[in-house]
């Protein structure tokens, strides 16, 4: 039971991030919140940009991180290494989310 609880934890976050950050692009640019870069805290219009990439992002990372987390469960033995595995498949996909997220702000 904790190995399932445990391996559900990225993926809940990235949900719960994007609900955040889908609330945050409605506010001000904020010094200590929200998907802070110097890219997104450049103005008005760039902060609210990078806020709604990253929710929306962080949303589909969280779901393909579920599936991808239930497939594992179902279909190996869930043991240390293949939890670990899963961590960094996951890691990756949080990392993903800054990544594109930026990249994207870099384009307009």
């Amino acid at each position: 039971m904790y190995i399932l609880i445990v391996s559900f934890i990225i993926p809940i976050t990235l949900i719960i991030l994007s609900i955040y950050l889908s609330y945050k692009a409605k506010s001000k640019i904020s010094k200590h919140s929200g998907f802070r870069t110097k890219l997104s805290m450049k103005d008005e219009k760039s902060w609210y940009k990078a806020q709604k990439l990253a929710s929306k992002y962080s949303f589909y990372g969280g779901i393909i991180a579920i599936i991808l987390t239930l497939v594992f469960i179902n279909v190996g033995d869930i043991n240390e290494k293949n939890l670990l595995i899963l961590t960094f498949i996951q890691l990756f996909i949080l990392i993903s989310v800054s990544l594109i997220t930026q990249i994207n702000l870099k384009k307009h």
